[in-house]
């Protein structure tokens, strides 16, 4: 990823961030906040991930690896 293109990313790098927090206060995994989360977090994946390797499946794995590890 060239330095324009990280640029670009990082206003929805921060929108996420932003959509996380409202998440969490909701408390609800599976509401609308979360859910509108993970649509968020899906298209951001997609500018790093390459063409035709983002599936639902592979960021649920991504999402698992991260509370997996104890360290995160």
């Amino acid at each position: 990823m060239g330095e324009a293109a990280h640029l670009q990313a990082e206003e929805p790098a921060v929108a996420i961030n932003e959509r996380l927090r409202r998440a969490m206060e909701a408390g609800d995994p599976a509401g609308p906040e979360a859910r509108k989360l993970v649509e968020m977090h899906g298209r951001w994946l997609r500018m790093y991930w390459p063409e035709g390797t983002y599936t639902p499946e592979a960021h649920k794995g991504l999402a698992d690896g991260y509370i997996a590890d104890e360290r995160l």
